[in-house]
């Protein structure tokens, strides 16, 4: 039995491959995504297990300070953003209990700024900060100074709330996640409410830059080909086979 492949029927045939080519690639990328629904991914642990970096607010002058400075302090950090939120409990505070060095607090000023208080000097009140970060991370450390009693660290993957943990304060305690997360909300303990409280030191994994890949010659001799570009060229071989079975059937 021979089979005649019209023009028609291999055109179709090439549409349909072309309009089933994204549709594949996209379900490839949603089977490596996570969908979300974890809320107990949280446990302390003794120590960081990755590279990390340490933002140790000695190194940058006393006063109101900003997310910028606090990057080029310490590059390698991830960190995009760090906001205060306002406080409902007591007012500003003095960093007298337990001081550790210079401590990144709540401005003074009721702004809700960024500052770096040193020992025995005033600071704001905050319910909670919140540190953001540009690539995901699934571990942090955290030393809360001039507060008595644990507090709340929360992690998001965008909006999903990936997990909770009441860390206790005025010790450096270390925390990860069995799922990655892009932000980090720290809040006062409900049994403690007040919001006076300073970080002298956070700790967070360290990001590495990744160089841009430079083609070899072998790459740039040999051009892969795309979805579009396999298509066109079964359309090519389609039409070679049409003239050939016409010339010769």
């Amino acid at each position: 039995m021979t089979v005649k492949l019209t023009t028609r029927t291999l055109t179709l045939v090439a549409v349909g491959l072309m309009l089933a080519a994204p549709a594949m690639a996209q379900n490839s990328q949603d089977n490596g995504t996570w969908a979300g629904g974890f809320t107990d991914a949280m446990a302390e642990i003794p120590a960081m297990t990755v590279p990390a970096v340490t933002l140790d607010f000695d190194l940058i002058p006393q006063g109101a300070t900003t997310v910028a400075a606090i990057q080029a302090a310490f590059p390698g950090s991830g960190i995009t953003n760090i906001t205060f939120a306002t406080c409902t409990g007591s007012g500003p505070g003095v960093y007298d209990t337990v001081p550790s060095g210079r401590a990144l607090a709540a401005n003074p000023d009721f702004s809700l700024g960024l500052y770096l208080v040193d020992p025995n000097g005033d600071f704001g009140c905050s319910d909670d900060i919140t540190i953001t970060f540009g690539t995901p991370i699934t571990e942090f450390g955290s030393h809360v100074a001039d507060y008595g009693g644990p507090l709340t660290y929360t992690v998001f993957d965008g909006a999903a709330n990936v997990g909770t943990i009441d860390l206790d304060a005025a010790a450096l305690r270390y925390a990860e996640s069995t799922v990655p997360f892009d932000s980090l909300v720290i809040s006062t303990f409900p049994g403690n409410p007040g919001g006076n409280y300073v970080f002298p030191t956070l700790v967070f994994p360290e990001v590495v830059a990744q160089p841009t890949p430079t083609p070899t010659p072998t790459e740039e001799a040999i051009p892969t080909l795309g979805n579009s570009g396999i298509v066109l060229l079964i359309i090519l071989i389609a039409g070679i086979g049409l003239v050939v079975m016409r010339r010769f059937f």
